[in-house]
């Protein structure tokens, strides 16, 4: 999602038999038009390490992801689908802090999902549930911390001196 234009190159395959064939062993299944992302496998180690800050091999053969659809064949082939985000995603870090070998992360977490339209009233307010087209409001953090998901996230050390995540627990406040 984090991709610049330059980054990649869209190619147009048009289906046959609702097949878009790329390459001999690469095809998606569409009954239309194929709109394809081929992204290099370098530009995706680049973006590793900015976002991520790791160098690793991580080769994934195919994933989807909102609206997404990549296979990887020395490079990545991702088919584009109409995709529409009906949910909106709150969070914040109450406290976080590093104990031996351990970082602790407390974090308040809330999902809005404004297809509801009970829901999206509920924190949008009817500008935004009536029209959709106007930008998401923002919410207050009282109203994350009273409606949302208090976590515990705790990411140890491993051998090669790595954090990873150990565990995820819901909080009773």
């Amino acid at each position: 999602l984090s991709l610049d234009k330059q980054d990649y190159k869209d190619i147009i395959v048009r289906p046959v038999k609702i097949m878009c064939s790329v390459k001999s062993n690469l095809w998606f299944t569409s009954s239309d038009t194929c709109i394809i992302r081929v992204i290099s496998n370098e530009t995706i180690k680049e973006y590793e390490k900015r976002l991520f800050n790791t160098e690793r091999d991580l080769e994934v053969n195919e994933i989807t992801f909102k609206g997404y659809h990549c296979k990887f064949d020395k490079k990545y082939y991702c088919h584009m689908t109409y995709y529409k985000e009906d949910k909106q995603d709150y969070s914040f870090v109450d406290k976080a802090f590093k104990n031996k070998d351990e970082i602790v992360v407390y974090e308040y977490y809330l999902r809005v999902d404004y297809s509801d339209m009970d829901v999206c009233l509920a924190y949008y307010g009817e500008e935004f549930c009536n029209d959709k087209k106007v930008d998401i409001p923002e919410i207050s953090k009282d109203i994350i911390i009273k409606n949302g998901v208090y976590y515990k996230h705790v990411f140890k050390k491993n051998a090669l001196g790595e954090y990873y995540l150990f565990s995820s627990d819901v909080q009773v406040l």
